[in-house]
């Protein structure tokens, strides 16, 4: 990712990724008996291990760490996730950030064309057509209604 030597590094290893698989987009839930909702999802990060999963209820602004679920088959695995969310009823962006073990986390959002960034900087992914490599988070919010029931 911060070689002078490749036009484009970012094409040639996976990196890491998570997506929150439940709730879907659109979705209107409804707390359980506890007032909770159980936020699901997935990571990986290709020949490296995911090493923590975090959860925003508020679009990215902040977040909370999951808790893996699961087997664990392995170290390069895909690795599940849950998140116990302590909620109440209103219009919530759910996003998911996973961290390697290199340190590596997902970055927010992709960069402009014009900003020619050849590596993940400053939170952005490096523009690139058809968004070959995409890692970004925010592009795959989801955004769901609570109700009491």
């Amino acid at each position: 990712m911060t070689s002078d030597q490749v036009k484009h590094p970012y094409m040639y290893e996976m990196l890491t990724k998570s997506f929150v698989t439940s709730p879907i987009d659109g979705a209107t839930v409804s707390p359980n008996s506890e007032g909770t909702i159980d936020v699901l999802g997935v990571a990986w990060a290709g020949e490296d291990e995911v090493k923590q999963v975090e959860v925003s209820t508020d679009g990215g602004k902040t977040f909370s760490e999951a808790e893996f679920a699961g087997p664990h088959p392995g170290p390069t695995a895909w690795r599940m996730f849950r998140y116990e969310w302590d909620v109440t009823p209103g219009e919530y962006t759910l996003v998911s950030r996973a961290t390697d073990e290199n340190g590596r986390s997902q970055p927010a959002t992709i960069s402009k064309p014009d900003e020619n960034l050849r590596q993940i900087q400053n939170g952005k992914y490096p523009w690139n057509r058809k968004g070959y490599g995409n890692n970004a988070y925010m592009p795959e919010a989801v955004t769901v209604t609570v109700t009491n029931g």
